[in-house]
């Protein structure tokens, strides 16, 4: 956001300091103060509330970013140019992250697809040793220990 100190914003519109400063505080236009408590004017907000700014040679070319530091023509070419960069790398960034998020949702499937397998297969051998089991009731009758008499070692000899 480019912004423009009092002096210059006079400059620029052709109106005196004193206008500005009512502007402002009737609220027609607005503006902020930096650090200092210097009133400074964003150029938009000029050309909405005063509409063609004039051009004033080198103080037109000197605007000041939000940290209140003058700027040449050259140092805003230098700081797009920046900014463009980062915004490259920021794609780059972009990029990798989808196409990480891409191999993890495949990875993601992929497992998904192997644990419904792998339930269905122990569903199926379930399935398959319940049907070898003998019914309940016979398991019943075979484990049921009270109904089994006890034998001694003599008669297992025997067989009787």
């Amino acid at each position: 956001m480019e912004r423009v100190s009092l002096q210059q914003a006079v400059k620029m519109t052709g109106k005196s300091e004193s206008t500005l400063r009512r502007d402002v505080k009737k609220g027609k236009v607005s503006a902020v103060r930096d650090d200092r408590g210097h009133l400074r004017f964003d150029i938009a907000e000029l050309q909405r509330a005063y509409g063609e700014l004039k051009n004033t040679g080198d103080d037109a070319q000197s605007v000041e970013q939000g940290n209140g530091k003058a700027m040449t023509g050259h140092d805003q070419a230098e700081i797009i140019a920046i900014k463009d960069n980062q915004i490259a790398d920021l794609r780059n960034q972009l990029e990798k992250a989808e196409a990480q998020l891409q191999i993890a949702t495949t990875e993601k499937t992929k497992l998904l697809d192997l644990l419904s397998a792998e339930k269905e297969e122990k569903r199926e051998l379930k399935e398959e040793m319940l049907a070898l089991m003998p019914p309940p009731e016979e398991r019943e009758q075979k484990t049921d220990l009270t109904q089994i008499k006890p034998r001694r070692w003599f008669q297992r000899l025997l067989g009787t």
